[in-house]
């Protein structure tokens, strides 16, 4: 069955959990993470592999170290890319660029982007001084 429908992290979640349910998957998004010890809990477990799957929101790509990061998936990225604000490109380039840089730091890392823009991400991806240059100049 085929279905386009905007998906929350708790859905993603329990949709994961059934696909794979040897996986162990844990959420990190506002919900979860109330505290710093809960955010360092997480943090530390998944950097020894006691979690396989971190499934969250862009509080992902702020800032955190991730050792073993073999694979990121950015859902709903054309949402974010078209918010109504003048920055929206400029944060959702940001957002795919932290991501790519949290992964692969301990070797060979992919990254997918689920986008009807690719062509957007394929120019600035990795250029972000021709992203600024177009965009002072439109």
């Amino acid at each position: 069955m085929l279905e386009a429908r905007k998906m929350g992290t708790a859905e993603l979640l329990e949709l994961l959990q059934n696909a794979l349910p040897l996986a162990k998957i844990v959420k990190f998004d506002s919900d979860e993470i109330t505290s710093v010890k809960r955010l360092n809990t997480i943090l530390k477990d998944f950097n020894e592999n006691k979690i396989d799957i971190l499934i969250g929101t862009s509080m992902l790509a702020k800032g955190h170290d991730y050792h073993s990061v073999d694979l990121s998936v950015i859902l709903g990225l054309d949402e974010y890319l078209f918010r109504p604000s003048f920055r929206a490109s400029e944060e959702t380039l940001a957002l795919a660029m932290q991501v790519a840089g949290r992964a692969g730091r301990k070797g060979e890392a992919r990254v997918l982007l689920q986008t009807k823009n690719r062509a957007f991400f394929e120019r600035y991806i990795e250029d972000y001084d021709a992203f600024l240059k177009d965009e002072l100049e439109n």
